[in-house]
């Protein structure tokens, strides 16, 4: 027979057991619940899938949907300023006329995401991918560095003082864009279009543009230090005040629409 102090424990150790058999699933339960809580500001929806969802107009400033699965998803519309969408999945997603202003994207995935009036200013999307991405955007002082715009049509969109470090553009189409003050040092531009593109003040330090399409650009002040002009059409453009100091010149076509291969090697005579 159980004395009173050894009942006492018992009945303490059984009251234990069953409230933890009652508070770790309620714990499990609100941790697997975020993916199931409304759209609202600071949500936290990491790792969720809203694959396919309708979420046009839904209001996730400073949300959380790091991991998050978007893809084929419609934000159209949505507020998605300061949220944290790092390694989101967003291919095929709708985001035409949604807000990212100080959103992070770094890493995301926007293959074949869809552009009309988006805004993302003072973005971070390092290393994002946009390959095959559609439409026209907004991107003031967005860190690109590393991102993947091959095959992209992203033509008449602003990219005013963005940073596309070592960016890749092959193949892109950035025709009637705005690349004011941008940072395209290193970047690769192989088969690019920037045709009538506005490249004033843009740094293109040791970028790679062979075959790239820049007729009809404006390039004044634009810094080419070391950048690679193979095959490159240069028709029309207009080079204002541009530095051109090491630049790699090979069957370029010049301003007045020589060949840089009979201009001496290169178009400095020929703008």
């Amino acid at each position: 027979m159980l004395s009173k102090r050894g009942l006492t424990s018992a009945v303490t150790a059984l009251l234990l057991t069953i409230a933890a058999s009652v508070i770790v699933p309620a714990a499990l339960a609100t941790a697997a619940g975020t993916c199931h809580a409304f759209p609202a500001p600071r949500v936290n929806w990491n790792g969720c899938d809203f694959s396919n969802a309708n979420l046009n107009y839904a209001e996730l400033t400073h949300a959380s949907l790091v991991g998050t699965d978007l893809h084929n998803a419609s934000l159209y519309g949505a507020n998605l300023n300061y949220a944290n969408l790092t390694h989101a999945k967003l291919v095929g997603t709708d985001l035409r006329e949604a807000y990212f202003v100080d959103a992070t994207l770094d890493y995301a995935n926007l293959t074949g995401a869809k552009f009309r009036s988006t805004v993302l200013n003072n973005a971070d999307l390092y290393g994002v991918n946009l390959t095959r991405a559609s439409g026209e955007a907004s991107f003031w002082s967005v860190n690109l560095s590393r991102a993947n715009f091959s095959d992209s049509n992203l033509s008449s969109s602003y990219y005013i003082d963005a940073n596309f470090t070592n960016a890749n553009f092959t193949n892109a189409n950035f025709t009637n864009a705005s690349l004011y003050g941008a940072n395209l040092t290193g970047a690769n531009l192989t088969y690019a279009d920037l045709h009538q593109t506005d490249l004033d003040r843009a740094n293109l330090s040791g970028a790679r543009l062979d075959h790239t399409n820049l007729s009809n650009s404006d390039f004044a002040h634009a810094d080419f230090y070391g950048a690679a002009l193979v095959y490159a059409n240069l028709g029309g453009a207009t080079f204002t005040g541009a530095t051109f100091l090491f630049v790699t010149w090979k069957h370029t076509i010049c301003p007045d629409g020589t060949d840089s291969n009979n201009d001496g090697g290169t178009c400095i005579h020929n703008f």
